[in-house]
């Protein structure tokens, strides 16, 4: 052995350390204990190909503190979903992998299952509401709906999701067709009131009340009650035929309740006299029930007392 190496113990490797020689011993003891390289850490990203690296499950997986525990219990995760794929029906598939394939998708297991609500109508119109509350009474419609659903395998979600949008288009639909309606009503009644003021001038409004009243006389409840145009006119023409004409001529004889040798331009007169006096606007008054009587009476004169040709 070459001199100078005699304190290295035999069989020592490279790296062995020489303690130093300890006062009062015979000789000096010689550790053969090797330090440890430094731990390397893992680097996941290098191990990614570069075609996944943009991939976004990828990088969620690079977020995580181990990467690798990661990828792995992904993996175990999939292989479980893959092992409890359902089957999906195909046109000869009995009714029992039907039946699971529904109710793994959530379609109920009845019709009332759908439990379907309709929107909040309370903001609408008076007739929008009426027009919906109508359509939606009819539980068969409703019904027969829910039962097709079921019928073709509709999930509950997407049932009420269709049903939703389904009422939502049918309110629109008839709040414009109101919309549409009251504007037409409204330019009706423009152009009505426009002709009735150039008929009868600064008289208009005097006229319009006269003729509601004779029209509450003359006609009856239910012709009234209809507000068509046609059968009221209809109704009043008929009433006029029979009170002023006979066998098609006009009927020139006073009634049994006509005063002799009054007009009908007379009479009017008195009538409008008669509705000015305070017992006649006061139907509190005493003397009321008596002045309405005679006005009735002479508006019944007045229709009775025909006008030459």
């Amino acid at each position: 052995m070459p001199e100078g190496n005699s304190d290295i113990a035999p069989g020592a490797g490279p790296g062995a350390s020489i303690s130093p020689p300890i006062p009062g011993s015979s000789s000096a003891s010689v550790s053969t204990a090797i330090a440890p390289p430094p731990e390397s850490k893992f680097n996941f990203e290098e191990h990614v190909p570069p075609d996944y690296k943009s991939k976004e499950w990828v990088g969620n997986i690079l977020k995580t503190e181990k990467p690798v525990d990661e990828l792995f219990k992904k993996v175990d995760n999939l292989q479980q979903a893959l092992g409890k794929r359902l089957e999906v029906p195909g046109p000869d598939a009995t009714p029992e992998v039907k039946k699971a394939f529904y109710k793994a998708i959530g379609v109920p297991d009845s019709p009332d299952g759908y439990g379907y609500q309709p929107p909040d109508i309370s903001k609408e119109s008076e007739t929008v509401q009426q027009a919906l509350l109508q359509r939606a009474s009819d539980k068969d419609f409703i019904a027969a709906l829910q039962k097709k659903a079921l019928d073709v395998g509709i999930p509950k979600e997407a049932f009420n999701a269709l049903a939703a949008e389904f009422d939502n288009l049918t309110i629109q639909q008839i709040r414009g067709a109101v919309e549409r309606q009251t504007a037409k009503q409204a330019e009706f009644k423009a152009q009505s009131d426009t002709k009735f003021k150039e008929a009868f001038g600064d008289q208009a409004e005097y006229v319009e009340r006269v003729s509601k009243e004779v029209f509450g006389k003359v006609l009856p409840e239910n012709i009234r009650a209809t507000n068509d145009p046609r059968v009221i006119i209809a109704a009043l023409g008929k009433h006029i035929h029979e009170k002023l004409y006979a066998n098609d001529k006009i009927n020139t004889s006073a009634s049994a309740t006509s005063t002799p040798g009054v007009s009908r331009d007379q009479i009017h007169a008195k009538i409008h006299e008669l509705r000015q006096k305070p017992e006649f606007k006061n139907w509190q008054h005493p003397g009321h029930k008596a002045i309405k009587a005679e006005v009735d009476r002479l508006y019944e004169e007045m229709v009775s007392i025909g006008k030459p040709q």
